[in-house]
């Protein structure tokens, strides 16, 4: 940051940013320095402080207010930048999705990992939004919920931070309008608040249960933020980093406008953990189905390694399944007469109708007993998608 866009921000903020956000992370105001500093300490007699300046019409009180946020930013372990971001953002919860492995060394991550964490982030927040709109669900079939999809597309893509690799989304409590009619109480706090403690208090629930090998607790519901779900598990797990030793963490700034009834501010999910949300979201999802369905598809990969008793190619495709409000990442093994078609396909660019028993899996699904495929018709294309 320049020194003038530093000043900017600086010449922002007031003593009302900052007490809000020194109170929820356990600081306390114990009284004032020459009427011109408020002193926020650990405890009465405590030296560990953080000096506030007061009046804005001071010359040196952009100087005491970058003295101040850099006390927090020792504390807290994070950038100056990214704490006056929080503090300029009174009605905004902040997450931050951050990957550590080898790959993320030097602050990078490879393209097909990063469009999984950003995907897989949205994914996260859709589902928390939905358990806000239905919190007994343990699998939401359809994600579009008009509400849900609107406080997604409301959150924003915050400026990324040093340390491993980390995403930031910036979330608006008020995302929905005061006045639409939604099924929660008229008493709790916003919106987009709701889902944003939603996903924390899940996915730490979620942890902890693994952690203490309690995985039926969190099959149970949760009456203050819902149950747990496939779609959260599913999200999860399209995050997940490469490497054994690598780990996905959540962390969260809270807006300081509304106290957060979470006390969870971040949780780490390591390496181990992955196998475990496999098995929850598969138990959440319920019992698959077990007879064949029709699938709009399209043929990305030809990856037909055999050959049939006729001599021509079979095998192993790898489809893009579009299935309600999602893509789906699918593979399928196809007889002689069906590959053909689907290389057919694929050098036309042309959607399939794949009929089939369906797995969901969380990176890569599968396309079992393929019954049929052929072209759709180029009238129904544009419904399904």
């Amino acid at each position: 940051m320049r020194s003038d866009q530093l000043n900017g921000s600086l010449s922002k903020l007031r003593l009302s940013d900052l007490r809000p956000y020194l109170e929820a992370r356990g600081w306390s105001r114990t009284g004032e320095f020459q009427n011109a500093l408020a002193v926020f300490g650990r405890g009465l007699g405590s030296l560990d402080q953080v000096l506030v300046p007061m009046n804005p019409g001071y010359e040196d009180f952009n100087a005491r207010m970058q003295d101040a946020i850099l006390k927090i930013a020792d504390d807290e372990q994070r950038p100056l930048q990214a704490i006056i971001q929080d503090l300029l953002s009174s009605n905004v919860d902040t997450l931050r999705y951050s990957i550590r492995s080898s790959a993320t060394d030097r602050g990078t991550l490879p393209l097909e990992q990063g469009l999984s964490l950003l995907e897989g982030a949205r994914k996260s927040l859709l589902a928390a939004a939905c358990t806000v709109l239905a919190p007994t669900a343990t699998f939401h079939a359809r994600m579009s919920r008009s509400d849900a999809e609107d406080f997604v597309q409301a959150c924003e893509l915050g400026q990324t931070e040093q340390g491993s690799y980390t995403l930031t989304l910036r979330c608006p409590m008020h995302a929905l309008k005061s006045g639409d009619e939604l099924p929660v109480p008229d008493n709790s706090p916003p919106f987009g608040r709701l889902a944003t403690e939603t996903l924390v208090a899940s996915v730490s629930r979620l942890v902890n249960a693994i952690d203490h090998d309690h995985i039926d607790a969190v099959l149970q519901p949760n009456q203050e933020y819902g149950r747990v779900t496939a779609n959260l598990c599913d999200a999860l797990i399209k995050m997940q980093p490469d490497g054994e030793y690598a780990s996905l963490s959540l962390a969260v700034s809270w807006a300081p406008s509304i106290h957060s009834r979470v006390p969870t501010n971040s949780v780490v999910i390591r390496g181990d953990h992955f196998s475990s949300i496999s098995e929850i979201s598969k138990q959440l999802r319920g019992s698959p189905i077990s007879h064949a369905a029709p699938f709009v598809a399209i043929v990305d990969e030809l990856r037909g390694a055999e050959q049939a008793d006729d001599g021509r190619r079979c095998g192993e495709v790898r489809l893009t399944i579009y299935q309600e409000d999602e893509a789906l990442r699918a593979r399928a093994n196809l007889n002689a007469d069906q590959y053909a078609f689907a290389v057919e396909a694929h050098m036309r660019g042309s959607y399939v109708m794949v009929s089939g028993v369906l797995n969901r899996g969380p990176r890569l699904s599968y396309v079992a007993d393929v019954v049929s495929i052929h072209e759709l018709e180029q009238a129904r294309i544009a419904g399904p998608l």
